[in-house]
């Protein structure tokens, strides 16, 4: 089975947490990129957070913004390049849609077993997104790709004219973003107990 974004992040998560130094120093600093973001976080806050000395943290990094990059290639870029677009290909329309959902579905709770404030990982998301041109351009070609794939098996399989494929990969995307930005929004609890109510209401 292919790697979803869910496990991938999860990956990354695990692997930045311990033993070595300079994971130490990019795990500390990703939380103090999520509270305070790039221009809130100070070099001292990030030597207070793992205790070295400033010489030592030159040793692996030559400066804040190396080791923003290398969160950012963490917790996000990496996730991205992990996801198998050639199995994902080729499942039939239905079945990516499910993996897809699947993987959307589990990310908020991966982040949450990892401490992280869904808010603050969108905020931290978005601020990458604004700062940096590669960061921004290789996001992108991950959503055309997903896009691509979803509208082609949408024209081919049921034979719709391409502008309704086209419309149907963006409303499927859309409404997945769309859940993980009212996880967001409602924070701990989710989106589980809303659901709920409004069933109940019907």
């Amino acid at each position: 089975m292919s790697e979803t974004r869910s496990d991938v992040t999860v990956k990354a998560l695990d692997e930045i947490s311990p033993p070595t130094t300079r994971a130490r120093i990019v795990a500390a600093s990703f939380e103090l990129f999520l509270r305070h973001g790039f221009d809130g976080t100070g070099l001292s806050q990030i030597l207070d957070a793992t205790g070295l000395s400033k010489g030592a943290f030159y040793h692996y990094f030559p400066s804040k913004d190396a080791v923003y990059l290398e969160v950012i290639e963490a917790f996000f870029l990496k996730p991205v390049r992990g996801f198998d677009f050639d199995g994902f290909d080729a499942q039939h329309l239905r079945d990516s849609r499910n993996i897809l959902a699947g993987a959307y579905g589990e990310l908020p709770g991966a982040v949450a077993a990892a401490g992280i404030d869904m808010a603050r990982y969108f905020a931290l998301f978005f601020e990458a997104f604004s700062r940096l041109d590669e960061f921004r351009d290789e996001m992108r070609s991950y959503y055309r790709a997903l896009l691509g794939s979803l509208a082609r098996r949408s024209y081919e399989e049921h034979e719709i004219v391409p502008s309704a494929a086209a419309s149907h990969a963006i409303n499927v995307i859309a409404t997945l973003e769309g859940r993980l930005f009212l996880n967001a929004v409602f924070g701990a609890e989710g989106i589980g107990p809303l659901l709920s109510e409004t069933k109940a209401a019907e």
